[in-house]
Formats: C-alpha cells, structure tokens, sequence
C-alpha cells in the first residue's frame, strides 16, 4: 500500500465515530531492516494526536478503524530514532544503494495487515507525487512505479528536525569511494558532511580525493577541526593526487590553521572494490 493513499483518510473508532484524518505515519529507525510502524499521527480540529499502531484495526485507502480498547489520544511528541514518512521522507532526497546515487523519495510503500506495518520500500516514480499533490481530489494519471526495496535504502539523518536520528552509512561504506563521492557531490553541503563523517579515516579521506573540490572545502568547513585534519593527514598531497585540476582556495583557506593537514601519507592505495 502506498503512504499517499492513506494520508488525509478518516479515521474512526469502533463505533463509527470521526476521531481525526490521518495525518503522518511514525516509524522508529532502530537497525531492525524494514522499520516497523509504531503509531499514527492524527490531526482532529489543530491538534496533533498520537494513535498507537496496537490500536489499529483496519489501515486501508478508504479509512482507519480504531479498536474499541483503544487508549485515550495523547498530543503527540516525537521520541529519539523516530520519523514521520509523510513529513521527513516523502519528497525527501534518500542514498540508493541500488544504483547507488541519490534519489527523490515520490511515495512510501507499506506492508502488512491489522496492528502490524512495516516499510517496503520507497517509490521514485512520478505517480506518488501527483496523487499526494491532488490530495486525491482527482484521480492522477499513474506513471509506472520504480520502487526500491528498503534494504537498498539509507536515509540522510540531517533531513530528519533535531537530530533525532544518528546517521547510520554502515551500508554505504561498503560501496568504492568514487560512488560514495558522486554521492556526497549530489547533495547539500550538510547532507555531505554527514556522509563523509560516518566513514572511517581511511575511506574518508578516499572519497575525499574523489569529491569536487567545492564540496571538498565546504565538508572540511563543517567538520570539527581535529577530524578534519585526520582526514586531510591520510589525503594524498596535490602534487600526486589523480585530480587534474588545483585545489581551490576555499579548500586551502579550510585546511589553515586549524584543519592544516601535519602529515601525509606517500602514496593514495588503490581503493578497495565494492562489496555490493
């Protein structure tokens, strides 16, 4: 089932009652590979109520039926490792692993029956985003679906308000550093150092040499100092890098004094093969 066709849906309890219209749908983000759902997110008049998904009958595109022992609505707050799917990744930039590179997430596809949801995939098809942007007034012309499961998916933590969910790339590192590189390259100067931050000195400072020198300089900026200059330290110095083109003085005004390199390693070792 498709997130954008169960947003905005009716919700009602066990004895038909309006309790709200579904508003977002919440997921914790725990390294259990696909997350399940924990709860929905209600709007009812402009309050913002949380449902536990244990008080879920019937999810479907037509309505959402409560149980009769559900709890009472809480205004919701959100707790650490959790993410709303409509707020923090419909139309939100995600690492596909697939290709890899970055992709547009149009809609999110879910799975299962009663109480228990989980998340499928995502959808990077043009047909979600028309649908959604309807709000199912009309019935959108359906494009087809390009869905990648979730096991090929990484979400970028900085999309997510207050850092509530630590960035997890472990994935990532597995790929050969020119792809996480184009990767870094394709996205925001925050989402790069976030990247570039999870790996390990060794393979930062590969895709390091990979990445244009503009990001370059831009991710030495945001990392703190000492980590900047471990990764600098294990760069190949310019003369022998495999890049043709100078670096850039922003890059060179980041690396003094604070992040200034104090020794390099000889030679830049031949990167290791991806693992897939």
């Amino acid at each position: 089932m498709m997130l954008s066709e169960l947003l905005g849906n009716p919700v009602r309890d066990a004895e038909g009652q309006s309790a709200g219209r579904l508003h977002d749908i919440v997921v914790r983000i725990d390294g259990a590979d696909p997350p399940r759902v924990v709860g929905l997110l209600l709007r009812r008049k402009r309050a913002q109520l949380f449902l536990p998904v244990a008080a879920v009958e019937t999810l479907d595109a037509r309505a959402v039926v409560v149980t009769a022992s559900a709890p009472p609505l809480a205004p919701f707050e959100r707790r650490p490792r959790e993410v709303l799917l409509g707020r923090d990744v419909m139309d939100s930039q995600v690492i596909s692993l697939a290709e890899p590179r970055v992709v547009r997430v149009n809609d999110v596809v879910l799975a299962g029956d009663g109480a228990a949801w989980e998340v499928s995939g995502v959808d990077i098809g043009a047909r979600a985003t028309a649908a959604f942007a309807a709000a199912r007034v009309a019935s959108p012309r359906r494009a087809r679906a390009r869905t990648i499961p979730w096991a090929r998916v990484e979400l970028l933590s900085s999309e997510v308000p207050g850092g509530l969910v630590p960035p997890d790339h472990r994935r990532l590192a597995r790929l050969h550093p020119a792809d996480i590189a184009r990767i870094a390259d394709a996205v925001p100067r925050a989402q790069a150092t976030e990247i570039v931050a999870s790996l390990d000195d060794e393979l930062a400072a590969d895709t390091m040499e990979e990445m244009i020198d503009a990001k370059q300089a831009d991710v030495i900026e945001e990392l703190e100092p000492e980590r900047a200059a471990d990764i600098l330290d294990r760069m190949a110095p310019w003369p022998t890098s495999p890049r043709s083109v100078p670096a850039s003085s922003r890059l060179t005004r980041a690396m003094t004094p604070a992040a200034s390199p104090r020794t390099h390693r000889s030679a830049r070792p031949t990167a290791s093969a991806c693992c897939g």
